[in-house]
């Protein structure tokens, strides 16, 4: 088996510019955000409410699938529900237990080969594996934790991020990138990045946004949410072996660390569909989305998200690269105590091709 290191320093940096002449540099604005409405950017919106029942209730979603006909929610403490276009809730992926096909902890990540109609889960250091018709098929233990998913090239990957070794300098933590076989054996390894601080501090984001395939191309972001007194800025190209550097985002926000050891600006996720680069961060726990439109070359920042008919603010996440198609979740309105809450409602947003702010 092979190991990749990635050493993201300047130098490797340059060298590999010189090897992506799609590299570009975009600037971002954080200082100066706009309001946009989400009418103002979708070429068309599609509203789907989730039905409610007991065994159904959704109660913190980490994500959204599409697969064939089916939604998926990706709920950490509820597990993956699976729904139909219309909202209907169907059956629940698997279930909590120690035996074959169960998780005994929550929902790491989930990913779908959609060629090969196979549906991953990860929990701990467990993953298992359904069909398309959601039957347990298989499942393997590492002796790593397993914090993401995703299939690139027909081929599994799993990330693993350890919680950190002694080391000279401090505490050194390394992220690896594990290619699996259909039999969920190893076939090979990447070094993506290995980070010494002088505290093991740990932090994490529910949204995991860091791989995208438009179909094009095969893109990999993983933020860094520590403090750094630096922002990794950088979208990947994945070439094989390589991760060559696509896009830089050049944020007009200066980075600092204050006196509580909170930095100003974070990075939470970079993301590519067809026609856009999507970026989600906060300045000074203010929460902005950036979007950039490739066909254009124009570019703007909203503060909270965009806006909904109703007023509402909502963040978009990726769904369908390929398509430039995105969705976000809507929340019910509370009724009274009396009253089941409801499930949200997931909206799916098809994005403008071409998008000039603010028309």
């Amino acid at each position: 088996m092979r190991n990749f290191s990635i050493l993201l320093s300047i130098c490797c940096i340059v060298a590999c510019r010189a090897s992506n002449k799609e590299f570009q540099v975009i600037q971002v604005s954080g200082t100066d955000p706009t309001e946009m409405t989400l009418n103002q950017i979708a070429n068309t919106i599609e509203k789907v409410q989730l039905e409610t029942r007991k065994e159904s209730f959704i109660g913190n979603v980490s994500d959204i699938l599409t697969f064939r006909d089916y939604i998926l929610t990706i709920d950490k403490v509820a597990g993956v529900l699976v729904f139909d276009k219309t909202g209907r809730f169907l059956q629940i992926v698997g279930s909590k237990g120690d035996g074959p096909g169960q998780y005994a902890s929550v929902i790491y990540h989930a990913a779908i080969d959609k060629e090969k109609g196979l549906i991953y889960l990860a929990s701990g250091n467990k993953l298992l594996v359904f069909s398309d018709t959601f039957s347990f098929l298989k499942e393997k233990k590492f002796p790593f934790l397993i914090q993401y998913l995703f299939v690139n090239q027909g081929n599994l990957h799993a990330l693993s991020k350890d919680l950190g070794k002694p080391h000279e300098d401090g505490i050194i933590s390394t992220t690896q990138i594990f290619k699996l076989d259909p039999n969920l054996e190893i076939m090979d390894s990447v070094v993506f990045r290995k980070k010494i601080s002088k505290k093991g501090t740990i932090a994490g984001y529910a949204f995991k946004h860091f791989y995208s395939d438009d179909l094009d191309g095969q893109y990999f972001y993983q933020p860094e949410l520590t403090s750094e007194g630096f922002l990794r800025d950088t979208l990947y190209q994945m070439n094989e072996e390589k991760f060559l550097p696509f896009a830089k985002l050049a944020f007009d926000v200066p980075v600092s660390i204050d006196e509580r050891g909170f930095q100003s600006v974070l990075l939470l996720n970079i993301f590519k569909s067809k026609s856009y680069i999507f970026a989600e961060f906060d300045v000074d726990f203010q929460r902005h989305i950036f979007l950039y439109n490739l066909n254009t070359k124009k570019g703007f920042t909203v503060k909270e998200g965009f806006t909904l008919e109703s007023g509402k603010k909502v963040t978009l996440r990726p769904l369908d690269p390929s398509k430039d198609t995105y969705y976000y979740i809507e929340e019910s309105e509370f009724q009274d105590a009396k009253t089941e809450e409801k499930n949200p409602i997931i909206g799916i947003v098809e994005l403008k091709k071409n998008l000039v702010c603010c028309e």
